[in-house]
C-alpha cells in the first residue's frame, strides 16, 4: 500500500449513469496505510470510496458522499484498524457503508457517528465478516428502499468468519424493507449467517 497520503478540501465530481462492476471509476481507491482522507466531497462515481487490503490505519473524516451507482464507503479484503467518521453518505446504489472481508479478515474496524440516508439496494451499514469491528452512534435514515434494511451484520459473499462485531448507540429510522429476491422481511437491524 502507499503510505502517509494526507488528502483534504477538494471535490470530486464524476459523470456515471450506470453501474459498470468491472469499472474502476471510483472517487476514492487502492491501499493506503496511515493515511487520512478529510471533508473531501464525491458525487456521482460508482464508488466513493473501494480500499482494498491489504493495509493498515486510513481514516476518512467529514466526507461527503452522494448519488453513487453502487458503496459508499468499502473496506475490502484485509482492511485492519481503519475507520469512517462524522460522515454524510446519501443516495448510494448499494451498502453505504461496508466491510467486505472476502477471504482476508477485516478487522479494527469502525463506522462512528456517520448518518447513512437512502440506499437504494443494500443496506444503510454492512459488516460481512471479519472480526473486532465496531458500528457506533450513527443515523441510519430511509434504508431497504428497494432491499436491504438499516444495520446488516453478516457472513456472506464468501466472507472470512464472522467474530465479534460490537453495534452500540446508533439510530435507525424507517430502515427495513420486504426483499423480493430473498422473499423475507429485512429488519432496520439484521443478521444472516447463510454462509
Amino acid at each position: 500500500p502507499s503510505v502517509n497520503v494526507h488528502l483534504a478540501d477538494f471535490a470530486i465530481f464524476g459523470d456515471v449513469q450506470e453501474r459498470n462492476d468491472s469499472a474502476q471509476v471510483n472517487g476514492i481507491g487502492g491501499a493506503m496505510s496511515n493515511s487520512t482522507v478529510d471533508r473531501v466531497w464525491i458525487e456521482h462515481d460508482k464508488v466513493g470510496a473501494w480500499m482494498d487490503g491489504p493495509f493498515d490505519n486510513l481514516v476518512f473524516s467529514g466526507m461527503r458522499i452522494r448519488d453513487t451507482t453502487a458503496d459508499g464507503i468499502n473496506f475490502h479484503k484485509g482492511v485492519t484498524n481503519s475507520k469512517v467518521t462524522n460522515s454524510d453518505i446519501r443516495n448510494t446504489g448499494d451498502d453505504g457503508l461496508a466491510t467486505w472481508a472476502e477471504s482476508v479478515a477485516d478487522s479494527g474496524d469502525s463506522f462512528d457517528h456517520n448518518t447513512v440516508q437512502y440506499p437504494i439496494l443494500a443496506n444503510g451499514i454492512a459488516i460481512y465478516g471479519g472480526h473486532d469491528n465496531f458500528v457506533t452512534d450513527n443515523r441510519v435514515i430511509d434504508s431497504g428502499l428497494t432491499q436491504g434494511g438499516g444495520i446488516h451484520v453478516a457472513q456472506r459473499f464468501a466472507s472470512t468468519t464472522l467474530g465479534r462485531t460490537d453495534v452500540l448507540r446508533n439510530t435507525l429510522i424507517r430502515d427495513d424493507a420486504l426483499d423480493p429476491n430473498l422473499q423475507f422481511g429485512v429488519g432496520a437491524l439484521w443478521f444472516d449467517a447463510r454462509d
